[in-house]
């Protein structure tokens, strides 16, 4: 299915409930996104080793960064990001 911020990208969608988990294979665009009402939390496992450094890095970016050092950060991981991306 296309993605619906990314024409050209593949992007494949799995409904998860409370309990329950998803798995992605390795460069598979996928996303997350909670549709309830209510506060959602993702316990995250991923490999390989250092991508969890990622997320410490993006989380550690100021509210209103630039967009040169988000880039940088996607960089430095191998990380891409399809889409809007919100800023702040």
């Amino acid at each position: 299915m296309p993605s619906p911020h990314h024409p050209a990208a593949e992007f494949h969608y799995k409904a998860a409930h409370a309990h329950e988990a998803a798995a992605f294979l390795d460069a598979l665009p996928h996303g997350f996104v909670n549709l309830q009402q209510s506060d959602a939390v993702q316990v995250l496992v991923s490999t390989p080793a250092r991508h969890d450094e990622f997320f410490r890095a993006m989380a550690a970016l100021p509210a209103n960064y630039d967009p040169s050092e988000f880039e940088a950060v996607c960089r430095k991981f191998n990380q891409k990001i399809l889409g809007t991306v919100q800023n702040g």
